[in-house]
């Protein structure tokens, strides 16, 4: 499942917009990854969102996440923690 999150985090990437860094999923990202955006982000994914997507993957996966502090609400942690364990 370590694995599996840190394969998912590295499909992040930051771009500077407007003087921000901008969290954005690759387009190259697996299937999977995006479909769980999808469910825990919507279609428009908020940076919110995607931040807090990007924490847990990187927690789960055991890395620190260069980001400023967004706490994943519990819910979505438990979330994510059950999709990649049936994943694997």
């Amino acid at each position: 499942m370590k694995n599996i999150a840190a394969s998912y985090y590295s499909h992040f990437f930051f771009t500077a917009h407007f003087g921000k860094l901008h969290l954005a999923l690759s387009p190259h990202a697996p299937e999977r990854l995006k479909l769980l955006v999808q469910a825990l982000c919507g279609e428009n994914p908020t940076q919110a969102c995607l931040g807090r997507l990007y924490e847990c993957l990187c927690s789960l996966a055991g890395q620190e996440a260069f980001l400023p502090p967004q706490e994943p609400s519990e819910e979505m942690f438990l979330a994510v923690d059950n999709y990649l364990r049936q994943a694997s």
